[in-house]
């Protein structure tokens, strides 16, 4: 029987732990031990061996000197060949075992060049969807501060930052909105806006044509040349001049058509919540254009992402049940567009100070007066009585009906949009008749006969 030198490797290098680390220096030592045992020649007694006999029975010859080196030279070279075997496994272990996934915290966001990284705050503020091909022009911060003059003429101050005058290089008049803190909520905001705008496009929508993502977020609109609802409403200089009851209206039914078309013309479907006088924006033809994106929702996020932690909408506009149950639809929308439509009635704010100089919610005292069946005491003074009864009942009706509580009772945008078109075809039916039997005197309405007689009719 032939007897072979062999070298032996530890089980503790064999080891699945072992071979993906580093060994210890007494395991590799313990790889250039050889074993001994069976092998004639190598066994510390071999001179006492008695060889066996050979087939013909006679003495085997004894193994010759040559032989017995190379079995020896073979065994090391085997030896070391285990050896090195070993160390490759090991070293392939330590580089490239697979590294466990670094788990990134959602919230924080890689600034690229001092900007914000669009994809990866979409991706937190949305999850599971990507970043769509944006359709807007991206700008520089040098561009934007050209284009503002370094940022000379303020037109106002909002909720994200303040609001620049600005004109582009091909002559274009532009509103330029620049975050005044790109942290947390003003940065989603950011995302959100640019988002949204940079895929639904309606001529009641405000246009958004680029945005800044260094050194600040910044967000360039169309130029709205008349400014908003609210400053042409409330504004000490706008009083002068108030708003005729037929351009009232006029905005009114752009507005409407507005937020039906993000009710029911986007897919997923999308709440503004946010709806109030100041984020309706007026052109230089005073038509409408709803503004102010930032804390807009899509539908199916609203229906099976989850539930909001913080209440988002502006005081005075907020639905009460919205408010309490933290559940958000399009009849959250709805109610703020009632308080909006009281607004637009009176001339008052959401929440204004009565008489004795207390706090005072516009959907509270109009309905009041609207439930007492007298509607003067709420229509705008400033309007000195040039507007059709009818017409005005029919949308302190159609107010009244947004804010009903519960919210199923209230109606859909497309419905109301529907009722304020009717009311404008009754006020400019008043006006021509108004025209034909006083063509050359100044049209006053039919305001002066009683509104007690008067039975609005409902919309539900």
């Amino acid at each position: 029987m032939s007897s072979l030198i062999v070298a032996t490797t530890p089980k503790s290098l064999l080891s699945r732990e072992t071979l993906c680390s580093a060994p210890a220096a007494s395991d590799i030592a313990s790889l250039l031990t050889f074993e001994y045992s069976g092998n004639p020649l190598c066994e510390s007694n071999s001179a006492d061996c008695v060889p066996s006999p050979g087939p013909n029975g006679s003495p085997p010859a004894p193994p010759s000197k040559k032989s017995s080196t190379g079995a020896i030279v073979g065994g090391a070279v085997a030896g070391i060949l285990v050896v090195a075997i070993a160390i490759c496994i090991v070293v392939y272990c330590s580089c490239f075992k697979k590294k466990p996934p670094v788990q990134k915290d959602p919230k924080v966001n890689v600034p690229r060049e001092g900007g914000v990284e669009i994809n990866q705050i979409y991706e937190y503020s949305v999850p599971n969807k990507a970043m769509p091909k944006l359709a807007v022009q991206e700008f520089s911060f040098e561009e934007i501060k050209l284009a503002t003059n370094d940022f000379r003429t303020k037109l106002g101050q909002g909720g994200f930052g303040p609001v620049y005058k600005g004109c582009l290089q091909d002559g274009r008049f532009v509103a330029i909105k620049v975050a005044s803190n790109a942290a947390d909520q003003g940065t989603k905001e950011f995302v959100n806006e640019v988002d949204l705008l940079s895929r639904i496009h309606h001529k009641n929508l405000v246009g958004l044509l680029g945005f800044c993502n260094e050194q600040k977020l910044v967000l360039v609109y169309e130029f709205m040349s008349s400014g908003s609802l609210f400053d042409c409403l409330h504004d000490p200089y706008a009083m002068a001049s108030p708003l005729p009851w037929r351009t009232r209206l006029r905005i009114m039914v752009d507005a409407a058509q507005g937020f039906d078309y993000l009710h029911n013309g986007c897919n997923p479907r999308i709440i503004h919540r946010d709806i109030k006088s100041s984020n309706i924006l007026l052109n230089d033809k005073m038509e409408a254009k709803i503004s102010d994106f930032g804390i807009s929702r899509d539908y199916i996020r609203s229906e099976t992402g989850a539930p909001p932690t913080t209440l988002m909408g502006s005081m005075g506009y907020m639905d009460p049940e919205y408010m309490s149950s933290m559940k958000l639809t399009e009849k959250v929308d709805v109610y703020s567009f009632g308080v909006l439509l009281f607004e637009v009635v009176s001339g008052q704010t959401a929440i204004f100070k009565d008489n004795f100089h207390q706090p005072t919610n516009i959907v509270e005292w109009a309905r009041a007066s609207i439930n007492r069946g007298v509607i003067d005491d709420i229509v705008d003074l400033s309007l000195h009585g040039q507007f059709d009864v009818q017409s005005v009942w029919k949308v302190a009706d159609v107010a009244l009906a947004c804010v009903d509580i519960p919210s199923s009772k209230r109606p859909k945008m497309s419905e109301v949009y529907n009722e304020l078109r009717e009311v404008e075809r009754i006020e400019l039916e008043s006006e021509e008749r108004q025209a034909i039997n006083q063509p050359s005197g100044e049209f006053r309405g039919n305001s002066n006969y009683s509104t007690l007689a008067y039975t609005h009719v409902s919309i539900r």
